[in-house]
């Protein structure tokens, strides 16, 4: 069926010719902030691809029933029902952050379409995702059944964005359903804080799942949920210091990820470039190698972290994340703090601690541009040892991640060409 993802050219570890909600959702949103709307793109335009998409949602939704979290599909559209880790309840909120982003491109000038769209597609998401906030899922490496920091950022995420349209558009008790989970982010990471071990726990409880001998509970993936808040709800205004970018235990997290696999891998050990990221330090799919999805993924979260920051106007210093934020001091060549204190626009470690926090971002591209094939080729995993591309060919999750980690560069390094990103004024150079 049209609108589909795919997930790589399968054939080699398993098959991966699924359409999975969740990267389906991340892949159509990058190519949604990417190309402009009006873009040829292989012959069609993003706006067809994304009509596609919405209508292959109707498909998947009405093929799942009432259980949305059904976490992939076959492509013709009838959900998988073979053995699987389920619900995964990231998906039906990514698919509907995805559409409502879709949506604001129209705005006022197709409100018939916004309004239908929101109703009859958008609102299932949303109502699943209110009724089930919380609730024991999968994780978004389909392993542990649990509760996951990860998917209630990206349920908060959904709920907040899809709250204007249910306003408008819905009777109160709809919109009171959405409104009474409506919290602040800091209020949902907060319960999953380790004071002890100074980063944020990927999960509490496990009803079920292969663990893996997963005892830290450190994992990129708390990472990726800051990233995609931003993404779907930046930064700005009054509400800008509650982004799980900048809360201060999220930078701790990116720290201790950031230390932990520079010196997990043997590729890593040439310093003259930034680390690859792996998903989780015990870690040992296919050999625990890292992956070209969470390397980007760190890098992406340092260019983000330094526009928050520039936005609000201040960092806070803690105990749990000053090694992180003197690291960042000592790439830019600036003397450490001795103190936990918030460092505000303007003062010297504030500054210097964003460029060594972006020098970290450009070390990671650089690893990556050594790495990736000659024609950019990207595949699943990077082999621990060498580098060379390893598992899965072409995972499609692997070039969303490049998309979303270059546009989230772009705002910090070229805020001109961002701007231009976010109009849709430039050119495709697609021959």
């Amino acid at each position: 069926s049209p609108g589909h993802e795919t997930d790589a050219v399968s054939g080699l570890v398993q098959d991966y010719r699924y359409h999975w909600v969740r990267d389906g959702a991340i892949v159509m949103n990058s190519l949604l902030a990417a190309i402009p709307l009006a873009a040829d793109f292989g012959g069609e335009t993003t706006e067809k691809l994304m009509r596609d998409y919405v209508h292959l949602t109707e498909m998947q939704q009405r093929s799942a029933g009432a259980n949305l979290g059904e976490p992939k599909f076959h492509l013709n559209g009838d959900v998988f029902n073979g053995p699987w880790g389920r619900p995964q309840n990231d998906g039906p909120a990514l698919r509907a952050l995805t559409t409502l982003q879709w949506l604001e491109r129209h705005g006022e000038a197709d409100q018939r379409l916004v309004e239908t769209v929101f109703r009859q597609v958008v609102w299932p998401d949303l109502e699943y995702t209110a009724e089930h906030f919380g609730d024991f899922s999968f994780d978004a490496w389909e392993e542990i059944l649990g509760d996951h920091v990860y998917i209630e950022i990206v349920q908060m995420a959904a709920l907040i964005k899809g709250l204007p349209l249910a306003e408008k558009y819905l009777t109160a008790e709809q919109v009171q359903k959405v409104k009474a989970k409506i919290q602040k982010v800091e209020n949902v990471i907060l319960p999953f804080v380790d004071a002890h071990r100074g980063y944020i726990l990927a999960h509490r409880s496990q009803l079920a799942g292969h663990v893996r001998g997963k005892h830290s509970k450190l994992d990129i993936v708390v990472i990726m949920a800051a990233n995609i808040y931003d993404r779907f709800l930046p930064a700005r205004g009054p509400l800008a210091g509650d982004s799980p970018v900048l809360n201060p235990w999220t930078i701790a997290t990116a720290g201790h990820i950031k230390k932990t696999f520079e010196q997990a891998y043997k590729i890593n050990q040439n310093g003259d470039v930034g680390a690859l990221v792996g998903r989780y330090p015990e870690d040992r799919y296919f050999g625990g190698n890292p992956w070209p999805v969470t390397t980007m993924a760190l890098a992406e979260y340092f260019y983000r972290l330094v526009g928050v920051a520039r936005e609000v106007g201040e960092v806070e210093v803690t105990e749990a994340n000053m090694n992180f934020i003197n690291a960042a001091l000592s790439r830019a060549g600036h003397q450490h703090l001795k103190k936990s204190q918030k460092i505000l626009r303007g003062d010297g470690f504030f500054e210097a601690a964003l460029q060594g926090i972006e020098k970290f971002g450009e070390d990671i591209f650089r690893r990556i541009r050594k790495h990736v094939g000659d024609n950019g080729e990207m595949a699943e995993q990077f082999h621990r040892d060498i580098g060379y591309l390893t598992a899965l060919p072409h995972l499609t999750w692997s070039y969303s991640a490049f998309i979303d980690a270059a546009l989230a560069r772009k705002r910090v390094t070229a805020p001109e060409c961002a701007q231009l990103l976010h109009e849709h004024k430039f050119v495709s150079s697609r021959k």
